[in-house]
């Protein structure tokens, strides 16, 4: 059985917003968000938009851009020449060297960031794109920048990010992602709405 978008979720307004050109981000606050996540790559794909899903492990702490870069190498269809600009950008094919190229650590993600937001401009203005960026709570330092900034850029252009955690181990960053998500008006999904302490 197919999985279904939460109802009443406004995912598909987000959506077709992003497909209109004015992006913006989601949140799935949930402690098994497999199902809801499928139903909103699925429902991305049968709208005629690219769709790129990468997860955070608890083992990320020292890879940078982890989930980013897992999402770039997962996306649908695939896009090579962003791929690698993005790749090359971060330091090679090895995340692990994006941050100890660059002299410093604030410049570091500074430069990966805009080279992300970079590509995923020129990314879109091909096709529309969903971007699931999955268990931030695990997150390295880097994917959390990167997330934290895409959550102000999206409206700029047609791109949908998804971000997900667990209700158990939400953090300074994903309540900062989450307040970006309420003032935009976007869609903030619970999924255990027990289990997820006010604030």
């Amino acid at each position: 059985m197919a999985a279904v978008l939460p109802a009443g979720s406004g995912m598909l307004r987000a959506l077709a917003q992003a497909r209109g050109g004015s992006g913006t981000i989601a949140v799935i606050d949930g402690s098994d968000v497999t199902e809801a996540v499928a139903a909103v790559l699925a429902a991305a794909q049968r709208h005629g938009m690219r769709v790129a899903a990468g997860r955070a492990y608890p083992t990320d702490a020292g890879l940078p851009y982890a989930a980013v870069l897992r999402a770039v190498a997962a996306m649908r269809p695939p896009a090579p020449a962003i791929q690698e600009r993005i790749h090359a950008q971060l330091g090679g094919a090895d995340p692990r060297d994006g941050l100890s190229r660059l002299p410093s650590r604030t410049l570091a993600l500074f430069t990966g960031v805009n080279a992300i937001l970079s590509a995923l401009d020129e990314l879109t203005t091909l096709t529309p794109t969903t971007l699931v960026l999955q268990d931030l709570h695990w997150a390295d330092e880097a994917t959390l920048a990167t997330a934290s900034r895409l959550a102000t850029y999206v409206a700029r252009i047609p791109l949908l990010v998804v971000a997900t955690w667990h209700p158990d181990h939400r953090s300074e960053h994903t309540k900062a992602l989450e307040r970006v998500a309420v003032a935009l008006r976007a869609p903030v999904v619970r999924l255990d709405p027990a289990l997820t302490p006010p604030g």
